[in-house]
């Protein structure tokens, strides 16, 4: 049986680890049934891993306090945007790109 969705990304504006402890962690729950979760919360570039789920931020202006996530990955002070690309029937890549369109970080997800 074909799962309804091959990729699943949530964006809201909210510290990571805010959301995902927020209402008895019900919402980081609903969070493992998707792919990734994005936010531009923090003046940042952050990629945290819990439970097999990636949290991304970003920002534009990367020049800010940093208050990484307990789970960060990889954390910079970079001007920052988020490329999500999909190859029809295939993989999807999800980088943190710096404004000139340098790689800061790249994780590929296969489809379900």
């Amino acid at each position: 049986m074909k799962q309804p969705h091959d990729y699943v990304v949530t964006l809201y504006n909210e510290r990571n680890a805010s959301v995902r402890n927020q209402a008895q962690k019900q919402w980081h729950e609903q969070f493992l049934r998707g792919t990734c979760c994005i936010t531009g919360f923090g003046y940042f570039a952050e990629r945290a891993e819990v439970d097999g789920v990636p949290y991304y931020n970003t920002s534009l202006s990367g020049k800010g306090n940093q208050y990484p996530d307990p789970n960060s990955k990889y954390l910079s002070d970079e001007d920052s945007y988020i490329l999500l690309t999909v190859k029809q029937g295939g993989a999807m890549t999800v980088e943190i790109k710096s404004l000139n369109s340098t790689v800061l970080d790249r994780q590929i997800f296969e489809r379900r």
